[in-house]
C-alpha cells in the first residue's frame, strides 16, 4: 500500500462526470443518441448535464454557446 495517499490525484464526482461526458460526446463525434446509449442516460439528462458542465456544443467548456461580438 501507499506510503501517503495522495487525494489530490482523484477529481471531484462532479468533475469526473464532466470529463466522462466530454469523452463519450468525442467519441461519438457530438452524437447526442450515441452518448446517451453509452451512458445510460436519458437524453433529457444529458442535455441538462452538457448546459452544466458547458459542453451545450459538445466540444468542450471553451466553446460559447453563443456568438460571442468581436470588440472591434
Amino acid at each position: 500500500a501507499p506510503a501517503v495517499d495522495d487525494v489530490s490525484l482523484i477529481p471531484t464526482l462532479e468533475e469526473a462526470e464532466r470529463q466522462l461526458i466530454a469523452r463519450a460526446m468525442a467519441v461519438t463525434k457530438g452524437h447526442k443518441g450515441r452518448t446517451c446509449q453509452i451512458l445510460g442516460i436519458s437524453r433529457p439528462t444529458l442535455e441538462r448535464k452538457l448546459q452544466k458542465f458547458g459542453l451545450a456544443q459538445g466540444h468542450g467548456p471553451q466553446v460559447h454557446p453563443y456568438p460571442v461580438k468581436d470588440a472591434s
